[in-house]
């Protein structure tokens, strides 16, 4: 639905379903009706809120040596590659095998381990982010001495653990023992059948596309676990005019897809719990400790930049004047998108209202440019 927006600084009116910016001089438009004044004032302690770190997430902490532990099992394109990659069959047929175990002792397998907790991530961004805080007091209020105290941080370990999903943990299990039946069998077949061509070199179209956040694993489970039970129950012979290529296919594609399944599926529920020089916590109460901690260091900030007591005696151009001067401060798009090209428009006409004693130079100005 359109509405009508007018821009903070040249007053351009535009309609428009979304706040945008204006076309004219490249300022922020506001949905109408507004006081402007208000408005500046509003977009200032957003401004000023942003550069305040007071929520943290699991994205900011650092947790040493879980990045490598994370990998130690290959992904699925990866196996996949390696497996068919090899140019002599003996050698693909092992790597399958070995695959097939390896796939059997990591998801059948538990994990946990401690890892010490680093906040070097949220250093670095108060550290960045101070430095606007810091320009921003000094626009505000020139002059402040208020500091911004570095944030003293306990030692911190992450107790982490992957524990099985008991909902699809057994029919899971009975994949991967189909899976390495089949595996066996396609050895098997192989070597048989003396299929000493390119044909392991078989790449199934991945499942990826099908694999969604609303999927039901343990109905896809159990539809691969029949899908797999067929292959193995199926006789499958290579008669004289034939290369086997047909017969492989298609147990390499159940046993890919199986394999595939096992390893997007969330077999493991994975658990974070953090040891503080306190005690034990959860990741709950730890973020809810860290959190109040970063808020403290802003009290004397906020403190010195008081909005109600800022700008009650301030008019509403010297308002707009501060907030010109922290968009010159902005370089994260939070006033105006990143890039902005901005126009003054009547800044001349504005300093050539201030000039005293001038009335006919000014009057003469003013007649060029209406011409």
């Amino acid at each position: 639905m359109m509405a009508e927006f007018k821009c903070i600084s040249c007053g351009e009116i535009k309609d428009s379903e979304k706040p945008c910016s204006c076309p004219a001089c490249g300022y922020r438009m506001f949905e109408t009706p507004y006081d402007r004044k208000d408005i500046l004032i509003s977009e200032i302690e957003n401004f000023i809120s942003h550069f305040q770190i007071r929520t943290v997430t699991r994205k900011d902490l650092v947790f040493q040596g879980k990045y490598e532990d994370d990998k130690r099992f290959p992904d699925y394109d990866k196996i996949l590659k390696y497996v068919t990659g090899r140019d002599r069959i003996d050698d693909f047929l092992n790597n399958l095998l070995e695959t097939v175990e390896q796939l059997t002792v990591h998801f059948t397998a538990q994990f946990s381990k401690t890892y010490p907790v680093s906040f070097e991530i949220l250093d670095g961004k108060i550290e960045q982010y101070d430095e606007v805080l810091r320009a921003t007091l000094q626009v505000l209020v020139p002059g402040s001495t208020a500091e911004f105290p570095p944030v003293k941080w306990e030692k911190v370990s992450l107790l982490y653990a992957e524990k099985q999903n008991k909902c699809l943990w057994f029919s899971a299990s009975q994949l991967i023992n189909l899976i390495e039946k089949l595996a066996k069998k396609i050895v098997k077949f192989i070597k048989v059948n003396n299929l000493y061509g390119n044909n392991h070199k078989y790449h199934p179209r991945s499942l990826k596309g099908k694999l969604t956040p609303n999927t039901d694993y343990k109905d896809q489970l159990e539809n691969a676990i029949s899908e797999t039970q067929k292959a193995l129950e199926k006789k499958y012979f290579v008669d004289i005019a034939d290369d086997g290529r047909a017969e492989l296919k298609e147990m390499q594609t159940c046993l890919w897809h199986g394999i595939e399944l096992i390893m997007c599926a969330p077999l493991f529920i994975k658990t974070f719990d953090y040891l503080t020089e306190s005690g034990g916590v959860s990741e709950e109460e730890l973020f809810t400790q860290v959190a109040a901690k970063l808020t403290d260091r802003y009290k004397a900030v906020n403190t010195a930049i008081n909005s109600e007591s800022l700008f009650r005696a301030k008019t509403e151009d010297e308002v707009f004047e501060n907030y010109r001067k922290l968009i010159s401060l902005d370089q994260f798009g939070f006033l105006v998108p990143v890039g902005t090209t901005l126009v003054n428009i009547g800044e001349s006409e504005k300093k050539l209202g201030e000039l005293i004693g001038l009335a006919r130079i000014k009057e003469s100005i003013s007649k060029i440019k209406a011409y």
